[in-house]
């Protein structure tokens, strides 16, 4: 006996499940065509080194990797900016700048499974190379924002702000080496600030008293803009990477956005060097959207100098946030009942007819009879009963049933369409 179930942290999806899925990815896509983004589709399978260079501490960990038959080391993707960067690398260097890229597609991490964690998931990302500056990162997080306003769910979503690089320079001016800026940010991002405060004290070189800068403002947390302005004046030596944040934060609310200041925004992923942002909702504790700018990732693969700015949207987290919100286009769904054997090859050219203009049609082969085929297919959730019998045959006709109406009508099969589009 084989095991039925999926494995441990996957899931199966079917009917509505698969189809909400399906219907945010394609909304996804029809989004980022809009605003001039070209669709990447890359590997599930990438080599290792890949991620692991500057995944971060937590993404190495749950990674699943293995080694080919070719004693290559190899991983299922834990998420998709290094493929971009590498298809960036591979392919598109040439390209005038900025190139606007987006992709779908599934990502695994071997995590402890639980309500919106599970070791496949789909993300939904856009990645802008070769731009820098507070207009690229401005246009990305608006892009995000637009996607969550056309799904119906912007007025449940805020979008936390934060400058990781005010924090990295805070470090590099106490010359904590960037191996161990590495791992002090991964234990800030899991809460551990005691831990990572620790941590400091232990690499820095100079200026240790700036760790103190470091838990003045992660404690802060979610801040007012006039907390800030405060910010700046009381940390002047840091002003510019402050005066950014504020900027990012004016322009954002300015253009609608919900955004929030967060000081205790820590992102788990190392190559992060400027603005980070993370969607959040009230009806679930965890993040459902994230991105940030990525300075030096290109360089750190081998590439010339490219500045990049990006997001990824957790679609299975985004469902679960939104499921109230997010409505998903019906289609009228209609059944086509023969009488007798005889009509069968008629409704199959009705059925084409019909789904040619867009409708989900289906053709009985039950067998049951007409009075048990109505109620079973209302069960099924058809709104419409097209009958098909010997007199219809002959005459080119079809009746036409409302099964919520309970009415019905027989007409020519040339007015099929016409008559449809009026019951609707």
């Amino acid at each position: 006996m084989i095991k039925t179930e999926p494995v441990r942290g996957m899931k199966d999806y079917v009917g509505n499940e698969a189809k909400e899925i399906v219907y945010l990815e394609n909304f996804f896509r029809e989004v980022m065509e809009s605003a001039n983004y070209t669709e990447v589709i890359s590997p599930v399978i990438e080599d290792f080194s890949l991620f692991s260079i500057k995944g971060g501490e937590e993404l190495r960990k749950t990674m699943y990797t293995f080694k080919d038959k070719a004693d290559r080391e190899l991983t299922l993707r834990p998420e998709i900016t290094p493929a971009i960067a590498r298809v960036y690398l591979d392919r598109l260097q040439s390209l005038p700048k900025p190139v606007k890229l987006y992709y779908i597609g599934t990502v695994y991490r071997y995590d402890e499974p639980q309500y919106g964690r599970y070791r496949e998931f789909r993300q939904a990302g856009v990645e802008v190379l070769g731009a820098e500056g507070s207009y690229a990162d401005i246009l990305v997080i608006n892009d995000l924002y637009n996607f969550y306003d056309k799904i119906g769910m912007n007025k449940i979503i805020s979008i936390n702000l934060n400058n990781i690089r005010l924090i990295r320079r805070i470090l590099e001016s106490m010359e904590v080496p960037e191996e161990a800026q590495e791992h002090i940010l991964h234990l800030i991002d899991k809460g551990f600030l005691d831990d990572a405060l620790k941590e400091i004290n232990k690499s820095a070189s100079k200026y240790k008293e700036n760790a103190d800068i470091i838990f003045d403002i992660l404690s802060a947390g979610e801040i007012s803009e006039s907390k800030l302005e405060e910010m700046v004046k009381t940390y002047h030596q840091f002003s510019d990477d402050f005066s950014y944040l504020s900027s990012i934060y004016s322009n954002c609310k300015s253009l609608g956005i919900p955004v929030k200041l967060n000081m205790g925004l820590v992102r788990g992923l190392a190559y992060y060097t400027g603005i980070i942002f993370e969607v959040k909702s009230p009806d679930v504790t965890f993040s459902i959207a994230g991105g940030g700018r990525y300075d030096k990732l290109i360089e750190l693969y081998g590439g010339s100098k490219t500045p990049a700015v990006g997001f990824a949207v957790g679609i299975e987290r985004t469902i679960l946030a939104g499921r109230n919100y997010i409505k998903i286009p019906e289609k009228p769904k209609i059944i086509i009942f023969n009488i007798n054997n005889k009509s069968f090859e008629f409704s199959i050219k009705i059925a084409s007819l019909l789904r040619k203009e867009n409708y989900i049609v289906d053709i009985d082969i039950k067998g049951l009879t007409l009075t048990k085929a109505i109620p079973f297919y209302i069960e099924q959730g058809f709104n419409f009963m097209i009958i098909i019998g010997e007199k219809e045959l002959q005459e080119n006709k079809v009746t036409i049933r409302d099964l919520a109406k309970k009415t019905q009508s027989t007409i020519d099969v040339t007015r099929l369409i016409e008559v449809l589009k009026q019951m609707l």
